[in-house]
């Protein structure tokens, strides 16, 4: 994959790390605001906006709240399929205005519009079976793929013409590129056999309506992960955390050997004390053209160590 030109002259390796902003992910302003003060803070190499996880499922209605989670995640308290006959019933985002998305969307506005540089922006997007699981909860998921599939299957054809409608919004609000996210592409969650049915040609679509962006990120969430994907755009890197492709082949990891974005554990990076430690951690266990952690930095990880990890990211060749 080609080194993504983004700032002239640029030569080093791309940095970036981003956080939750829990309560402020509620409404676009104040989304935009904190993700603009992350960003003159630490200068990152790309911008990424981050909403609460279940921001798509909460489009839809489910219901979902703060508790004090230490990454910042939003906990679902109320989901909305219950019946096979729900799968049948979402609405449709390109014929009926969604209020909370317009408020992701407002976000994304601002941020391009207000941003002090060209940094490029991504957008965060998850995946439609994992905005299905979300609506559902897993239990009743698992059981309508099971006495139902028909129905689930509408109803992520119908999840997927929505989020194909989300991405194209965000492209038309100035994103550079999707931060796609798979989160339940685990075993213990789901089985490859499962998600090949109900998930990779989903997301397929997807990332193929994003082949002609910048560049995108198809992130990988979780352990015991596995690759139940078909091809993947050029422009488009797979990140996951490190130690967490197990049950990746060497075929597979032949094929997209340049688009491989391994992410540091954020496990290591809380224990680095110095400089020298950092180094050893990027070095020994990043890969590829950009530098970053696994998923989102914790709430608390110190304003004095990101600037650290920053600093020492950028000069390492």
């Amino acid at each position: 994959m080609p080194f993504p030109e983004l700032k002239k002259n640029q030569t080093q390796k791309l940095v970036s790390f981003w956080k939750h902003h829990p309560v402020a992910d509620q409404k676009g302003e104040t989304l935009a605001a904190k993700t603009l003060e992350f960003q003159r803070k630490f200068k990152c190499d790309f911008i990424k906006i981050t909403p609460a996880g279940s921001w798509q499922a909460v489009c839809y209605g489910v219901a979902d709240t703060w508790n004090g989670d230490s990454l910042g995640r939003r906990v679902i308290t109320q989901n909305i399929i219950k019946r096979p006959e729900d799968w049948l019933t979402l609405p449709d985002f390109s014929k009926k205005q969604i209020p909370f998305f317009q408020e992701i969307l407002k976000a994304c506005s601002l941020v391009c519009q207000d941003s002090d540089d060209n940094t490029p922006i991504l957008s965060t997007v998850f995946c439609p079976i994992s905005q299905a699981i979300q609506m559902a909860g897993l239990p009743v998921f698992l059981n309508h793929i099971i006495e139902h599939p028909r129905e689930v299957l509408e109803g992520l054809e119908h999840l997927t013409r929505n989020t194909l409608f989300i991405i194209e919004e965000l492209i038309k609000a100035g994103s550079d590129g999707i931060y796609f996210v798979a989160q339940h592409m685990q075993d213990g969650i789901l089985s490859p056999d499962t998600y090949k049915i109900f998930g990779e040609y989903f997301d397929a679509q997807c990332l193929d309506v994003c082949k002609n962006l910048l560049f995108n990120i198809f992130h990988i969430h979780g352990t015991n992960i596995f690759p139940a994907i078909g091809n993947i755009p050029a422009n488009c890197y797979i990140h996951y955390e490190y130690a967490s492709a197990a049950n990746f082949s060497l075929s597979f990891l032949k094929k997209y050997e340049q688009q491989i974005l391994v992410g540091l554990p954020l496990a290591e990076m809380v224990q680095c004390r110095n400089e020298d430690e950092i180094q050893q951690l990027i070095i020994g266990k990043s890969r590829g053209n950009i530098i970053t952690s696994g998923c989102v930095l914790p709430l608390g990880f110190p304003d004095e160590s990101i600037l650290e990890w920053m600093r020492v990211s950028k000069n390492i060749s």
